[in-house]
Formats: structure tokens, sequence, C-alpha cells
């Protein structure tokens, strides 16, 4: 098991030229630190990632909620259509408008459905930014959107500052972060 990995986006250069892409290098934390990770996601935050099925379960008690007795032809399209990936992949064109639309009312109309979507925005959004700055300790090649080097730093929680971090391109940090995230709970198994 590695202890830490190192990220670098983009297509690897040909053999014999000098990698100059931005690289990250990613630590592997301890069961206690994913523990507050976690905990600080879902608690402070509140931006736990919701299930799938908890998704579909409370859009299904939205339906029956907002239409009672009309509401199972809806619930065998959202079942189908959220059933998995090769479901998802065989819906038509129409079927995916309806089930947009039905997910708009639901947003609009089932404050249950709403709070959970907006947990999920908040976990898209939040938890790659607070993976890059626990689990990212160190960096080469990163330049700032000034285009100047961003040097690396963490301030006295351990944590890559504010004020660094608004120096570094979103999609950087959001890419690296994701990795991150993944590198903690893939057992340390990916490559270098």
């Amino acid at each position: 098991m590695q202890d830490h990995v190192w990220y670098r986006p983009g297509a690897a250069p040909a053999d014999g030229e000098k990698d100059t892409r931005p690289g990250f290098r990613i630590r592997m934390a301890s069961l206690i630190e994913r523990g507050e990770f976690d905990a600080e996601l879902e608690g402070r935050y509140q931006a736990g990632s919701v299930p799938a099925f908890v998704m579909l379960d409370t859009a299904i008690a939205g339906i029956h909620g907002l239409l009672g007795e009309e509401a199972g032809e809806i619930e065998e399209l959202l079942r189908s259509f959220h059933g998995g990936e090769a479901d998802r992949a065989e819906a038509s064109q129409e079927e995916r408008a309806q089930i947009a639309a039905i997910e708009e009312i639901l947003f609009k109309g089932w404050p249950p459905y709403r709070q959970l979507v907006e947990q999920n925005a908040r976990y898209r959004n939040l938890m790659p930014l607070l993976a890059f700055q626990r689990f990212v300790d160190g960096w080469d090649n990163v330049e700032g959107i000034d285009g100047k080097p961003v040097e690396y730093a963490r301030d006295k929680s351990g944590a890559v500052p504010d004020a660094v971090l608004r120096r570094i391109h979103p999609a950087l940090i959001y890419a690296a972060g994701n990795r991150a995230y993944n590198f903690q709970y893939a057992a340390g198994e990916e490559k270098n």
C-alpha cells in the first residue's frame, strides 16, 4: 500500500521530454483523518453524499405525495430510469425530457427532494475543495491564474490556505481534489 501518489492531469510527454504538467502529491490519510473529513462534510457543511436509492425513494414519495393514486406510471418511469446505467442509456429523448420535467416539479414542490438535491450539490462542490486542502501535501509546476508559480504552503491547521487556493485555477483544484478523495478510499493502490 502506498502512502502517497503523484497526480499530473493531461497527456504525458513523449519519451525523453521533460514533464512540465502541474503535479500534485496526494497523501494517504489515517482512518481517523478520513472519518474527520467525512464528519466535516456531513456535519459542518451538510454536504454528505446522498446515495442514489435515497434520492429515488424520496422522489417516489414525492410523486405519491403530490399525485396520490395517479403516481403509478410516473413511479414506474422513475424506477426504470434510475435502475442502473444500462436502463438510463436505453432511455429515449422523450423519456429523458419527462424525467427532467418530473425532477423539476419535485424540486419545486417536494421540500425533502429539494433538500437532497441541494445536499448533493454541496457535496459535488465542496468535497474536492476540502480534499485538496487536506490531502494534497505538495506540488510542482503549478502556475497561478496570474501566470506566476504558486508555492506550496500550509496553515497552522495543516490545510492549504484559502489565499493560496485562490491563485490556482479551479479546474486543477477540482481535478486534484477528486483524485485525492478517490485515493483515500482506494486503499492507496493507485499507481504513481
